[in-house]
């Protein structure tokens, strides 16, 4: 039978899951190992993921949430925004949580206690939803004072959990995004709950995992030095080529395909080890295959064709991020595109555009707040989105 677009097991996408996670195992083996240890009682660090655009932050995240549902663990995941208030959802999946187990006689007074403790936290911050035909807690919640009162939540829930033999995970994506308003207050509330023990020597089985571009871990000790430095940090880089490999085979096997030598080497030496890259290129050398009528072989020449249709892709892809960057920011990342990678200091690239690095500190600020650059060591910067330089470099400048 030939290959059909149809069967393309590829997914191309940010934040999308991949059929074969491959070169993530020992993060992810960290993270099911806490989270076994915290539904034991025993207290584990809070986890930051932290890479680059495209490097698999969110799909380690969201496979984690999956396993732990598979497992009964109660997981919450949010994202935070610059705009918007991330606690608000997190709170109303922890209700939701609670509300999914009140009929758990085992833990029935529990869960009217955390639901009690919600509704009072919703009385007093203005999120009603939270106290819907509850009783607000007296003396729990609803002191006015967010982080206070989100520890409460936090604690009260977590006791619950406790007594279910159960776990709570705790995801927050963007991590970077989330307003010092609310980053401080949510730190303060998870340090309590971590801090906070049930009996000697053991500890509520709450685990926090966030995830956010290499610059989270500075903004994370501007809202809370303590809090950030009690993080355990893992760093998602460039995959290799045996596990860019593996996640272009994996796939392509369990549907009974290969992939010649040649195209393997075409499409390694183009993905370049960036996860974001073998799915959108796996994607359109398989579709390339199809369209060549293969039937269980992809070929050199669909692997060519595959990697030509995925840097069109990715054209597109750095075409919309720069859609939004005003004119001056973009100077600032073309200056950076002349520079070799050593070179690539403030101050040097504010000499390119003719002033100092302190009149130009605002739009590199603002360029690693939106993901397209990022620090790499005092006074220095990279791309955090790979293949934003060649594109840069290749595109006609006004």
């Amino acid at each position: 039978m030939a290959l059909s677009r149809d069967d393309n097991p590829y997914m191309p996408g940010f934040g999308i899951v991949p059929p074969a996670l491959a070169g993530r195992e020992p993060e992810f083996a960290d993270l099911e190992a806490a989270l076994r240890r915290v539904r034991r009682g025993i207290y584990e660090q809070p986890r930051l993921l932290s890479g680059d655009r495209g490097m698999g932050k969110t799909a380690v995240l969201a496979e984690l949430v999956v396993e732990a549902r598979a497992n009964g663990v109660w997981a919450v995941d949010v994202e935070a925004t610059r705009t918007g208030d991330a606690l608000v959802p997190l709170l109303r999946d922890l209700r939701r949580v609670l509300v999914d187990h009140d009929r758990d006689r085992r833990i029935g007074e529990y869960v009217d206690r955390a639901l009690a403790v919600l509704a009072a936290f919703g009385i007093k911050h203005g999120t009603f939803e939270l106290a819907v035909e509850v009783e607000p807690a007296a003396g729990r919640g609803g002191s006015g004072d967010l982080a206070t009162d989100l520890g409460d939540v936090l604690e009260a829930v977590g006791e619950t959990a406790a007594q279910a033999q159960t776990a709570v995970l705790l995801t927050v994506d963007e991590i970077h995004a989330m307003p010092a308003g609310q980053m401080g207050p949510l730190f303060a509330a998870l340090q309590r709950s971590a801090r906070h023990e049930r009996e000697p020597g053991s500890h509520l089985p709450v685990l926090t995992v966030v995830a956010g571009l290499p610059h989270s871990l500075g903004v994370l000790r501007a809202a809370s030095s303590t809090y950030a430095e009690r993080l355990r940090r893992h760093d998602l880089d460039l995959l290799g080529d045996g596990p860019v490999v593996e996640a272009l085979t994996v796939p392509a096997e369990e549907r009974g395909v290969r992939f010649t030598p040649e195209a393997l080497g075409t499409l390694v030496a183009a993905i370049g080890g960036y996860p974001y890259f073998v799915q959108l290129m796996g994607y359109e050398a398989w579709n390339a295959a199809a369209d060549r009528g293969a039937r269980s072989v992809i070929r050199d020449d669909a692997a060519a064709a595959g990697v030509a249709a995925g840097r069109r892709a990715a054209a597109g892809i750095y075409s919309s991020r720069l859609a939004e960057v005003p004119d001056a920011e973009r100077r600032y990342l073309d200056a950076v595109a002349d520079l070799e990678p050593a070179a690539r200091r403030s101050t040097q690239v504010a000499e390119r555009l003719g002033g100092t690095a302190e009149q130009w500190g605002w739009a590199r600020r603002r360029l690693i707040e939106r993901g397209l650059l990022r620090p790499d060591g005092y006074g220095r910067v990279a791309f955090a989105l790979p293949g934003l330089e060649g594109f840069l470099r290749d595109r006609p400048r006004d």
